[in-house]
């Protein structure tokens, strides 16, 4: 019985790991009277100048999940980081085909390897009023992918995929 009490209290913990602890908290979307925010524009930022505006971006940066397993009628819980790697944060942008010829210029420096296709660069959210929502800092970032999609009877779109080392969350 006590073996199935720990399970159970081992699950319920990852359990509340992999909601987030944001959700059993007062920072959680809506408390404290702060209400979600409708983003309209997304930009990418390079030593303060916008280099790019998009209409859509996906962002991601996840830690692998503890291992669990059972030993000797124990439930042991192994930090992520002893047996895994975390992959590195990714944020794609889309936006509508343009003439601007910047992100291909430094998609093609990421491709030869060169050492300065590496940018400190900051992707900002705007509402539809132009006040800033969000900003994310991205750490020696590089473009890894860079896409065209579109037909003949479509809007041709662009969307690029930026991997960083490193991203923080910053006050707009």
């Amino acid at each position: 019985m006590k073996v199935r009490m720990r399970r159970v209290a081992v699950l319920g913990l990852l359990a509340l790991a992999v909601a987030g602890v944001g959700a059993w908290t007062s920072n959680a979307i809506g408390a404290g009277g702060d209400s979600p925010t409708a983003v309209t524009r997304f930009t990418l930022e390079l030593n303060g100048n916008v280099i790019a505006s998009f209409a859509e971006i996906e962002l991601r940066s996840a830690v692998a999940a503890p291992a669990v397993r059972e030993v000797g009628g124990k439930i042991i819980v192994q930090p992520s980081g002893a047996t895994s790697t975390t992959a590195p944060p990714t944020v794609t942008l889309e936006r509508g085909l343009t003439t601007d010829l910047e992100l291909s210029a430094w998609h093609e420096l990421a491709l030869t390897g060169a050492a300065s296709a590496r940018k400190d660069v900051s992707v900002a959210m705007y509402d539809n009023v132009g006040a800033a929502v969000a900003r994310y800092d991205l750490e020696n970032a590089w473009p890894v992918k860079l896409d065209l999609k579109g037909g003949t009877t479509e809007l041709v779109t662009e969307s690029v995929t930026i991997v960083a080392e490193h991203m923080q969350r910053v006050s707009p």
